[in-house]
């Protein structure tokens, strides 16, 4: 391993040997053959100067032309490095910020970012609230953040007043004040009245790194936006995909008359079985839907020949509703466990007779869910049968019509009173 240079040696860093290397040769070499050529060329009158002197006095200034040069790259290197470090957590904040799923979250990461940036003492989001009037502190960050916050409320409101966007769009620039005789800056993010708010710090002593901080705030104040405008994005999207999953529910409580709330219940019980499986959040709002959707494909076969369908009909159901929801880029991962809700751990179901741990587990779970609802509901044609005959049917089906890990979760939620 390479020793590491002494901190006051003169060459230092390899920049520091290329910087005088460029002097001797371009400087130091030349003044020297000026010097022979002048001895031997040049008049007598001219031969009489100290020569010796004038060399010396020559590499001196030599020299500390290259000491002011050597002092001036450190420094440019040192702005470069502390560029770099910005622009490195600029770059990993904005992928965090591009990950949050929430505004609570976006505050969480932007006031991280800010504080890391400026070294400030406290970083504060603030959002305004809905009347217009008034902030709510989402998030602080820094030794100093819950302190500040408790003591200076007003001037850090009054602050992020000043920075609030104005219709609509975003003020570029940090505007500056004093917290408690320190100095503070802010800046505003988001562009809609839903969004709007500022982040604000301060220092305890005003910030070396000056217009620098300034753009570095105004940098990632536009991720911090555009992060917002993507969360607010997501919960309009997650808003309509969840009334158009209601609104397909209740069309097909309608379709089925017979059979009123049921994709709820085994909504509600693939949830407790998912859980109990140990399955990951992504799934288990993947078996959410799935469960609800379950039996979407009945609403393209007739109503009124539904209770006079024969089996072959009936069976269509799953690959109907998996054509249905394939093409919806939302729902496409749902899609396949809407198609298999119906196969048998044995292979004897359908559509494709699959089997074992060859069919997804969320239909598995699914088609034990859907199994005991039905049993245990009223329906138009027959009686609900008692929890505990329920779980005794699908417990002498396990093996062949479930899947034996799913029924042993099923036994364990003690459902039967």
């Amino acid at each position: 391993m390479p020793s590491r240079p002494h901190r006051f040696s003169l060459l230092s860093q390899p920049l520091d040997r290329a910087a005088l290397l460029a002097y001797f040769l371009g400087g130091i070499v030349p003044l020297v053959a000026l010097v022979l050529f002048a001895r031997r060329y040049a008049s007598p009158a001219l031969m009489e100067l100290r020569l010796g002197g004038v060399i010396l006095g020559l590499a001196l200034l030599s020299l500390g032309s290259f000491l002011l040069l050597q002092r001036a790259t450190r420094a440019a290197l040192g702005r470069a490095a502390r560029d770099n470090e910005r622009l490195s957590q600029l770059v990993l904040s904005s992928g965090a910020l591009g990950r949050a799923v929430d505004r609570d979250e976006v505050a969480e990461v932007a006031t991280r970012c800010a504080a890391a940036l400026t070294g400030s003492r406290a970083a504060h989001f603030l959002v305004l609230g809905k009347d217009g009037g008034s902030f709510s502190l989402l998030c602080s960050e820094g030794p100093a953040a819950a302190g500040s916050y408790r003591d200076h409320t007003e001037q850090i409101e009054e602050l992020a007043a000043l920075a609030l966007p104005e219709e609509g769009r975003r003020t570029p620039d940090a505007v500056h004040g004093e917290i408690g005789g320190h100095p503070a800056a802010a800046v505003g993010v988001g562009a809609n009245p839903d969004d709007s708010g500022a982040i604000v710090l301060y220092w305890t002593a005003p910030s070396p790194e000056g217009p620098v901080a300034d753009r570095s705030l105004s940098a990632l104040a536009g991720l911090v936006t555009v992060a917002l405008k993507n969360c607010h994005l997501q919960a309009l999207q997650k808003n309509f995909f969840t009334h158009v999953t209601n609104l397909l529910v209740g069309s097909l409580d309608i379709h089925l008359d017979y059979q009123t709330d049921h994709s709820r219940r085994v909504a509600r019980l693939a949830n407790q079985l998912g859980r109990a499986m140990g399955l990951p959040e992504k799934r288990l709002r993947d078996l959410h839907f799935a469960s609800l959707l379950h039996d979407i494909g009945m609403l393209r076969i007739d109503r009124d020949s539904l209770r006079e369908a024969g089996r072959e009909a009936i069976e269509m159901h799953p690959d109907i509703g998996y054509q249905m929801l394939r093409q919806i880029e939302l729902w496409r991962d749902v899609a396949p466990l809407v198609r298999h809700h119906h196969e048998w751990y044995d292979g004897d179901g359908y559509p494709d007779r699959l089997s074992g741990e060859s069919i997804p587990l969320e239909s598995r779970i699914i088609g034990v869910a859907e199994a005991f609802d039905s049993m245990t509901s009223q329906i138009s044609y027959r009686s609900a049968l008692p929890a505990s005959e329920a779980l005794q049917r699908i417990r002498d089906g396990a093996g062949s019509q479930f899947d034996p890990a799913v029924v042993a979760a099923l036994v364990d939620l003690d459902l039967a009173p």
